[in-house]
């Protein structure tokens, strides 16, 4: 890749400044809301908010974000999403995307983060994926959210995909809990994100990203026994999207499908 020209630099400083300015504003008002809402009207008050927050971005940084495939989902129904995960864009982008009341499962790295970190704590699930006994808590406290109607939201290659390779390797709790509270599936494919945003850098420039909701994947009836299956069947259609629609991978030679 190319050095990337000055512009981009200015622009990228102004984009997350504004990114964050927002934020402060978005957190004030969760803040001030959410010891008057329940569990579930905190959420989605809080994520209604936050679609509010980057339609505002969007229209002043001129990244934008379309979504495709939202026939393939219910707004009635409790899911698992899973989306694949490049960059910072990634979780802003599916918070404002997601119609349905959810929590994501976070690293618990990012409660230290000053502003960021607050945010989190209020609708998310914290995980240190280094320590087994956190890992188990965060489990039964995502299958107990499952049960009681609220989605969640994975991203199960675990860290941001640096490589030239549209998917790292998934981890199983993802789909362990989705057996477990018998719940389907939903992939997402983020697609285009890596050719507005440069690898291992804060740079970004302004295009449109696809937010690809594809065809739920059922768990009814599916036990342990069944997470391989399962999770190479994720893995497998969301490879194949990614590398079928995204326009970066267009332009690398296509590495090879693998799992």
């Amino acid at each position: 890749m190319k050095t990337p020209h000055l512009i981009w630099w200015l622009y990228s400083f102004y984009a997350w400044a504004l990114c964050l300015f927002l934020a402060f504003f978005m957190l004030l008002i969760a803040l001030c809301s959410s010891p008057f809402l329940g569990e579930r009207e905190r959420i989605s008050w809080f994520f209604r908010v936050n679609r509010i927050f980057m339609l505002v971005w969007s229209f002043f940084t001129g990244l934008k974000l379309e979504i495709e495939g939202a026939h393939n989902i219910s707004k009635d129904k409790t899911y698992v999403f899973i989306a694949n995960h490049t960059n910072l864009l990634d979780v802003l982008l599916v918070g404002s995307a997601l119609q349905h009341p959810y929590k994501p499962l976070a690293k618990y790295e990012l409660w230290d983060l000053p502003l960021i970190g607050k945010m989190i704590d209020l609708v998310s699930v914290p995980v240190n994926r280094s320590d087994a006994e956190s890992r188990l808590r965060s489990f039964h406290q995502m299958v107990h959210t499952l049960k009681r109607g609220i989605s969640i939201l994975v991203f199960p290659e675990g860290t941001r995909n640096l490589s030239n390779n549209p998917l790292l390797p998934f981890k199983n709790g993802a789909f362990r809990m989705a057996i477990d509270a018998q719940v389907p599936i939903v992939p997402i494919s983020l697609l285009n994100v890596r050719s507005l945003h440069f690898k291992g850098t804060l740079l970004v420039k302004p295009g449109t990203i696809t937010l690809k909701y594809l065809s739920p994947i059922p768990t009814e009836g599916l036990t342990p026994e069944n997470l391989s299956q399962l999770r190479r069947q994720v893995y497998q259609a969301m490879q194949a999207d990614i590398l079928a629609n995204d326009p970066w991978f267009q332009s690398l030679h296509r590495p090879k499908l693998s799992f």
